[in-house]
């Protein structure tokens, strides 16, 4: 086994180990994962209601310049020293009236038309609120996903590990048995076995984590299915004049921009409670003792002074647009920095792994020359168990940094505001 087909077989090849036994399982490709979580994932189904939520109070607030009607009624009933009056009479009115009253609001001081801007920012809002929790639920199930292929990699590798470490032993047993060998390199070799088959039951727990982590991404059991191994990501290209183009898909700024247009607005809406309202009112009443009575006015309203109350909340309001300004130039700024520091985390991974695929490379030759010194009765038992140990490292250190830099892929993605689906081959 050479070099280099060693440590692609042992970071990423080792899972035939695991699919053997299973191999009538069902697939559950990385897309397939993403198009259930984000169908299924209960925080989507909340902003979608908020979507809902947010259009019932436009439909609302459109009815400000609608007509209402209200009926009203009551009895009457007059005593004449202490005797009631059976009949009506315009001296004694007894019986029922009846009042239907209209109203038409003609202005109302740009108070509905405030109110309407207000809930239309409102829907704006939860639709990106509605994107970028799907955008988030579908990064978080990719990570998840890459999680579990990282788990089972560990673990395949840490179960070649204790077999290795258990043909060690049998040999360092038989060379016992003949008085070539000692019985320290027995026990050093039990040792080395005990270590493996601890690093493989920890391999075996994280796999059981992070397969519990996807089930609550996708909302189900994914015991009888198993993940694409050869999953891999579309090569993301990035340039730093990328990051201004990149903050306007980011949800958080815009979220950020709709807040300081709804602030500006609330200022606005606040200012007109001071102006004047025009309605006209119709009546239509029935008398105790019959007839109608029809009366149509028109009705002013002006609160011109408040105490200075509403120029408080206009200030109040101002002062929010403000904040919201600088929550907006802050969000910009945080997501920025989050787009640079994510491309220099992605960089420095790429070059990790360069450098750990050489060292599990020396790993793999030094273990082979160990067990060849070994078996030639040059070498001693504490040179395999070094070896296989610094083996042990070198692939766990290449596999981490593998999947470290398909995690930072997707973290690169998200931060510059691209759809998951980009990232797909």
């Amino acid at each position: 086994m050479n070099g280099r087909y060693g440590a692609r077989a042992l970071a990423f090849g080792l899972c035939w180990a695991l699919m053997a036994p299973s191999a009538q399982a069902q697939v559950l490709t990385l897309k397939e994962a993403v198009a259930i979580a984000t169908r299924t994932h209960p925080s989507i189904e909340a902003a979608r209601l908020g979507i809902d939520q947010a259009q019932a109070a436009v439909r609302e607030a459109r009815t400000g310049l609608q007509p209402t009607l209200s009926l009203s009624g009551g009895f009457n009933r007059a005593d004449v020293a202490g005797v009631p009056q059976r009949t009506a009479s315009p001296q004694s009115p007894y019986g029922f009236q009846l009042q239907l009253s209209a109203v038409q609001p003609l202005y109302d001081g740009q108070r509905t038309a405030s109110a309407v801007r207000l809930a239309d920012l409102s829907e704006q809002l939860a639709a990106v609120e509605q994107r970028g929790t799907r955008r988030k639920v579908a990064y978080e199930t990719a990570l998840a996903y890459f999680a579990v292929l990282q788990a089972e990699s560990m673990r395949d590798a840490a179960r070649i590990n204790v077999e290795q470490a258990k043909e060690q032993l049998t040999l360092a047993e038989l060379r016992s048995q003949g008085q070539v060998g000692t019985r320290l390199e027995v026990l050093q070799a039990q040792t080395s076995v005990a270590i493996a088959q601890e690093g493989f039951l920890q391999a075996v727990n994280q796999l059981r984590q992070a397969r519990q982590t996807l089930e609550s991404h996708l909302g189900g059991s994914v015991a009888d299915l198993s993940v694409d191994p050869m999953t891999q990501l579309k090569h993301l290209a990035y340039a730093p004049e990328q990051i201004a183009q990149a903050l306007d898909g980011r949800p958080e700024v815009a979220q950020a921009i709709l807040s300081r247009e709804a602030q500006t607005e609330t200022a606005r809406q606040r200012a007109r409670t001071t102006w004047p309202t025009v309605s006209a009112i119709g009546d239509v009443t029935t008398a105790p003792g019959g007839g109608t009575q029809q009366t149509i006015a028109a009705s002013l309203a002006w609160n011109f002074f408040d105490s200075g109350r509403t120029t408080m909340q206009v200030q109040q309001a101002q002062l929010g647009a403000e904040r919201a300004e600088a929550s907006l130039a802050a969000t910009r700024r945080a997501a920025a920095l989050e787009i640079q520091t994510t491309a220099q985390a992605l960089q420095s991974a790429q070059e990790r792994v360069a450098v750990t695929q050489q060292g599990l490379q020396a790993a793999i030759e030094g273990l082979k020359l160990a067990k060849v010194r070994f078996n030639a009765g040059v070498g001693t038992g504490l040179e395999v168990t070094s070896a296989l140990s610094s083996l042990s490292q070198a692939q766990s250190a290449y596999i981490q940094g593998s999947y470290e830099v398909k995690t930072y892929q997707l973290r690169l993605a998200q931060a510059l505001g691209l759809e998951f689906e980009d990232l797909i081959p």
